[in-house]
């Protein structure tokens, strides 16, 4: 996991799920935001699911053209678990971004402004996870929309 900058209190970290193991995501007070532009690796993300709705992931956000997917899959995910296999309920929220103009930037925009998290949650100290699942490098984009937060920049569309 590659830290990639700051917001404020917030660190903001860079994670290659094909490369690392999921076990180096953080064990707790984190959100996710998921990116795909193009088709993604369903049983990966599944694997990915499993593990970090018990792991102390407090939102997810899927953006991208396939942003709406990821967001859908996750909670159909979490459904089987918590319905079928009889897994411990899960309070994890989720939301989409879905290829609009500025729609990377407002994702980002939303890990720090508009998160959904559990009642008693430091936002202050929520660390944020961006995963790449189409396997595509947004680093430098990200790494600039950060740079531009930290100028007081405010996507268009918030």
């Amino acid at each position: 996991m590659e830290l990639i900058g700051q917001h404020k209190t917030n660190f903001v970290y860079y994670f290659l799920p094909k490369e690392e193991p999921l076990e180096n995501l953080p064990a707790e007070n984190w959100v996710c935001l998921g990116i795909a532009n193009q088709e993604f690796d369903k049983p990966l993300f599944n694997r990915f699911i499993k593990h970090s709705i018990y792991s102390g992931l407090l939102e997810f956000k899927g953006q991208g053209i396939y942003g709406e997917k990821l967001h859908d899959w996750f909670d159909d995910e979490v459904v089987n678990l918590e319905v079928i296999e009889e897994y411990p309920e899960t309070d994890v929220m989720t939301t989409w971004y879905s290829g609009e103009e500025n729609d990377l930037a407002n994702a980002v925009w939303s890990c720090f402004y508009a998160q959904i998290l559990p009642e008693g949650t430091d936002a202050t100290q929520t660390k944020v996870v961006c995963l790449p699942f189409d396997g595509a490098d947004y680093r430098k984009e990200l790494a600039i929309i950060l740079d531009r937060l930290n100028n007081g920049w405010i996507p268009p569309d918030e």
